[in-house]
């Protein structure tokens, strides 16, 4: 659930949030895989994946109370990890404004896909609070409010991540989505 969560800005407080974009439109790629309509395993969100431009993916999610926040999606990896970078549409129609005001940047997913169901884990940010603080993973950040905020260039976050998201303890408990239909 503290995905869901970190997704709609209800509860941020178990975010690791970067000020850059970790996958860029250069290194993004496409996974079909993704495209559809998802349900949460343990819970009552959904999520309706689409293609956008190029190498982006649209994607409308609706929590357990029916509001709905609308986002935008690169695909592409950190080490050997697959990454899906999220960010609030730029649109101001969103049913959900307070997902573009709390979410201050990029939010970071480490998927495992398989043709009808994927895993999502984020980073824990008590572990890479640690890990910053002495200095195993060299990257600038900020606490805003519980949000741990990366303050690094593209390159920067790049460079740091993607060998410490391979460390046990660095990933946060994997949630469990389904294909409901494509």
């Amino acid at each position: 659930m503290r995905i869901v969560a970190c997704l709609v800005s209800l509860a941020l407080a178990g975010c690791v949030v970067s000020v850059q974009p970790v996958v860029t439109a250069a290194s993004s790629t496409f996974d079909a895989r993704l495209v559809g309509h998802w349900a949460e395993v343990d819970g009552k969100d959904r999520i309706v994946v689409s293609r956008g431009d190029a190498n982006t993916y649209d994607i409308e999610y609706t929590d357990s109370d029916g509001r709905v926040g609308t986002f935008e999606a690169r695909l592409g990896r950190l080490g050997q990890r697959t990454v899906l970078d999220v960010q609030p549409a730029p649109r101001e129609s969103s049913p959900m404004p307070e997902a573009a005001s709390l979410i201050r940047g990029h939010v970071i997913y480490v998927l495992a896909v398989a043709t009808d169901s994927v895993r999502v884990s984020l980073l824990n940010p008590k572990a890479l609070r640690e890990a910053i603080k002495a200095k195993a993973a060299a990257l600038g950040s900020f606490d805003d409010h519980d949000q741990l905020v990366l303050t690094g260039n593209t390159g920067e976050v790049n460079r740091a991540l993607g060998s410490y998201i391979e460390r046990p303890g660095a990933l946060d408990e994997p949630s469990a989505w389904r294909r409901v239909r494509p």
